[in-house]
């Protein structure tokens, strides 16, 4: 890992929907992803979710960053 990237705020990364790029396990209920299924993947903890398991993992990221940078939830 470069010396830049250890400096970055990497929480700022926002959990997004996205094809996974390779097979994997999901985080939320340990079953298989499989190459090019729609997932939620979660930089920060470097995990990916399917997109029915990672709907509530999304939300409360989003809703946690907005209280972070705005100082209150505002959904």
């Amino acid at each position: 890992m470069s010396w830049y990237r250890k400096q970055q705020n990497v929480s700022t990364a926002r959990a997004r929907e996205m094809k996974a790029k390779f097979s994997s396990t999901c985080a939320g209920c340990n079953s298989i992803i499989k190459k090019g299924e729609d997932i939620i993947y979660d930089p920060n903890n470097r995990k990916a979710y399917h997109k029915e398991c990672g709907q509530d993992i999304k939300r409360g990221l989003d809703a946690e960053r907005s209280m972070e940078m705005y100082g209150t939830d505002i959904y």
